[in-house]
């Protein structure tokens, strides 16, 4: 019987008892039992797919007379009687399920075997997916061989095929695993419903690099900087803690991300500048309500629930996903869903980037999942909020050492121009003015060795920072710095030195040059006199500099790392 729900229980009772020559005076599920129980023929009761929490599937089982097999994913049911764990088929019983399903005569096997080994390496040893990827094939759709370069193409529509000799409840193999998440989704309990958000973040994560320290730095991050702040969340929004004897409110923590340069709103305190994160990414990251110390959290609860279900696997710090279902858990989501989770995705691994920086620590994983993120991009404007997670994470790939440069690259560059492409600051912010955008593009243009391209790149910086800013400000003279460094890289070295060192003479009209600009410089022509080998000139600029009033590259608190200045 199907014990998918109650009432789906009950009608299968009462099919038990209809069927019975003459069929039962009562059909209601205790009497049935009752029958059961009672007669001394012997059966055999299965109750298929007892998969609702919520349901007391030990009232369902007859107290004597037969035998009761119950198939179920939930640990909670183990104590019915005696178990047993069904893993994978085996490759080997695998393929032959495989071949069987496609209908391949016998003499044909052997040259079948290895098309039939890939088809079972890609779907993890599935058997209701082999089944019917078996199907499709013995159908004509395509042939053993395409398969694999078929599902990748269309692994969507090749789910939802629907054999008809294999038709039952199931339907195709992705209904199979809606009905799991259909059971968290009927659930009134809140750890169901956050494993269902969890799900759709898994879903646009990379599955083979799932692993539990990124949502605890992520975590741990957000719950230091609520303390650092004197916040505290409720109710879905942030309160400031009325016993603070500060004064301080949600909207003083919020306008402290500005820095100088932020044109921020009277109205609302607000900027439209890309390079800082403000608490819009903190609040989003708490709506998963994921958040919580590393014993007790959302996350963890979220986890259990999704392994009682055989949808993941928690193996220490590691999450496992078979293939199948991480593709599902893209696919079933309505593209508007899609775009929320694609933001949460984003708060998650920016705010874990930046706890891992704060510890001087390396995440290998962060690469990988903002890689596979990237490919549910939208490829329109780029809301403000977005654009900044997806610059705060850019920078941080470029400037990290690990992994190599040979491996970040296919992600750093594509993320890029797509912010690049995609969103466009507005003409009165310091980010439309001073070009940092730009700045990034020429740095990538000279890590691709396209240096032709790096001149009017400079050339638009340059000037956008001379008609916006004073003479012998920062930004107009790291706008000639970056000339001068191109000319450099394009084998015009004096011409670089010449520009430079005229950089440091100022008229009498204009303002001086501060110290942290003529440093600017005096780097810049160290840098120069390096790479042409001029040591001794080196040694003499570099006395120009002094380290001891040199920033840490590491923030000390919470919130000066949430802003990343140009």
């Amino acid at each position: 019987m199907n014990a998918d729900n109650e009432q789906s229980i009950q009608h299968s009772f009462e099919n038990i008892a209809n069927m019975q020559i003459p069929p039962l005076a009562a059909s209601d599920v205790k009497s049935v039992l009752q029958w059961l129980a009672n007669t001394k023929n012997s059966w055999l009761l299965v109750l298929d797919n007892c998969d609702n929490i919520e349901t007391d599937f030990a009232g369902y089982i007859p107290s004597r007379g037969g035998s009761v097999i119950v198939t179920t994913r939930l640990t909670e049911c183990q104590h019915l009687g005696v178990w047993e764990n069904v893993d994978d088929l085996g490759q080997e019983n695998a393929i032959q399920l495989l071949v069987r399903a496609c209908g391949i005569k016998q003499e044909d096997q052997q040259a079948e075997w290895p098309h039939a080994k890939a088809v079972v390496d890609l779907l993890g040893q599935h058997a209701l997916a082999l089944v019917h990827a078996g199907a499709y094939i013995k159908k004509g759709f395509c042939d053993l061989q395409m398969y694999c370069q078929t599902f990748r193409a269309q692994a969507s529509k090749l789910m939802e095929f629907k054999p008809i000799q294999q038709a039952s409840r199931y339907k195709n193999v992705y209904t199979t695993f809606e009905i799991s998440a259909a059971t968290l989704a009927s659930s009134e309990d809140v750890d169901s419903q956050t494993a269902i958000d969890l799900l759709g973040i898994f879903g646009l994560f990379d599955r083979e690099n799932l692993e539990v320290v990124t949502f605890e730095r992520a975590s741990k991050f957000c719950l230091d900087f609520e303390k650092e702040e004197g916040l505290f969340w409720n109710a879905g929004a942030y309160q400031t803690s009325l016993s603070d004897s500060s004064s301080k409110t949600v909207a003083d923590v919020a306008n402290a991300f500005h820095d100088q340069n932020c044109v921020v709103s009277p109205e609302n305190g607000s900027c439209d500048e890309i390079y800082h994160l403000d608490l819009w990414h903190l609040k989003h990251l708490r709506s998963t309500d994921l958040v919580g110390s590393i014993i007790a959290s959302g996350f963890r609860a979220a986890c259990v629930r999704l392994s009682e279900l055989s949808i993941v696997r928690v193996d220490k710090k590691k999450i496992l996903m078979h293939p199948l279902l991480h593709e599902w858990a893209k696919v079933r989501m309505p593209l508007a869903v899609r775009k929320q989770v694609y933001s949460k995705c984003l708060c998650i691994l920016t705010l874990a980037m930046l706890e891992t920086q704060h510890q001087q620590a390396e995440d290998r994983t962060l690469l990988h999942h903002i890689g596979a993120c990237l490919d549910y991009r939208m490829e329109n404007e780029i809301p403000l909020n977005v654009a900044r997670a997806l610059y705060i994470l850019n920078n941080y790939l470029i400037q990290a050492r690990s992994p190599g440069n040979a491996s970040k690259w296919p992600v750093v560059l594509p993320l890029f121009n797509h912010i690049f492409l995609h969103f466009h600051p507005g003409s009165h912010t310091y980010t439309s003015k001073a070009k940092p955008l730009l700045q990034i593009r020429m740095f990538l243009l000279s890590a691709q060795r396209r240096l032709q391209e790096l001149e009017p790149c400079a050339a638009e910086i340059a000037k956008s920072c001379s008609e916006h800013f004073p003479p012998n400000s920062i930004e107009v003279v790291s706008s000639y710095v970056h000339i001068a460094m191109m000319y450099q890289q394009n084998g015009r070295s004096q011409e670089a030195v010449s520009l430079l060192q005229s950089l440091l003479v100022v008229d009498t009209d204009d303002p001086p040059l501060d110290r942290k600009t003529r440093e600017l410089i005096f780097h810049a022509l160290a840098t120069i006199h390096r790479e042409n080998g001029d040591d001794q000139e080196v040694v003499s600029l570099l006395e120009n500099i002094d380290y001891s009033n040199a920033s840490l590259a590491m923030a000390t608190t919470r919130r000066s790392s949430l802003c990343l200045s140009p």
